[in-house]
């Protein structure tokens, strides 16, 4: 542990190496979060055109996927404060690894049931993430959360540049499925 001091406050602990560690996995949840979902957003109207679909049932599905989002983080928060934190994100995490990996080979209505719910588990994780990253940090709320956005966020402007290079070399149905 380490003890930083001033003059006008009592030693106090503000850096302990097992919250670092936390807030790292917290941060690297996050960032896997952001790469599905940024992958999705931008490769989903070129996988329904590919199917046959048009670019506007493409657009409509891209609104499902990002109401979806936003249903599992209305769904996400309150489940958390009825259960540990930790289930949310691992349920959600786990149902999400599921749904990616089966989404491409799906057809008609499960194909979009499945996409509702890779909306909706990996909305739920988002709003968990944060309060988790505030609560294992709890002296540096405002950095914690900024880490667990920012940071989390990088992978998600990075990572659909891989899916993007895999589409091309394999196709885009594996490089979903690789998400």
């Amino acid at each position: 542990d380490v003890t930083l001091t001033s003059p006008d406050t009592q030693a106090e602990p503000r850096f302990r190496q097992g919250a670092a560690i936390a807030l790292a996995l917290v941060v690297a949840i996050v960032m896997a979060r952001s790469w599905v979902q940024i992958s999705f957003s931008t490769y989903l109207p070129e996988w329904i055109h590919t199917q046959g679909g048009t670019f506007a049932m493409g657009s409509r599905s891209l609104f499902g996927f990002s109401a979806s989002v936003g249903l599992g983080s209305l769904l996400g928060g309150p489940l958390s404060d009825r259960i540990a934190r930790w289930q949310v994100v691992a349920i959600s995490m786990l149902l999400l690894a599921f749904v990616v990996w089966a989404f491409p080979d799906a057809t008609g209505i499960s194909q979009i049931a499945l996409l509702g719910a890779a909306g909706v588990t990996v909305g739920a994780s988002f709003p968990v993430g944060i309060v988790m990253a505030q609560e294992v940090w709890p002296r540096g709320a405002g950095i914690a959360s900024a880490l667990a956005i920012g940071v989390g966020w990088m992978l998600g402007g990075i990572g659909p540049s891989v899916t993007g290079i895999l589409a091309d070399r394999f196709s885009l149905a594996e490089s979903l499925r690789a998400l």
